[in-house]
């Protein structure tokens, strides 16, 4: 199975997640593929099973 992990990141914690949850599903045995918004290719989304994405927000 293969999943995309998309993220923007405004300081840094969103990027760390985004990583955490690359990392932990590739120790699950999926291919992954972790990208932030503004190096992402959507060619890379073909064949994923799953795309989890996030964001920044203000508050």
């Amino acid at each position: 199975m293969k999943a995309t992990v998309l993220y923007y990141s405004h300081k840094g914690k969103t990027a760390f997640l985004a990583r955490e949850i690359a990392m932990y599903l590739w120790s699950k045995g999926l291919d992954v593929s972790l990208s932030s918004i503004s190096d992402f290719n959507a060619e890379k989304l073909s064949g994923s099973d799953f795309l989890i994405s996030g964001c920044w927000t203000c508050g």
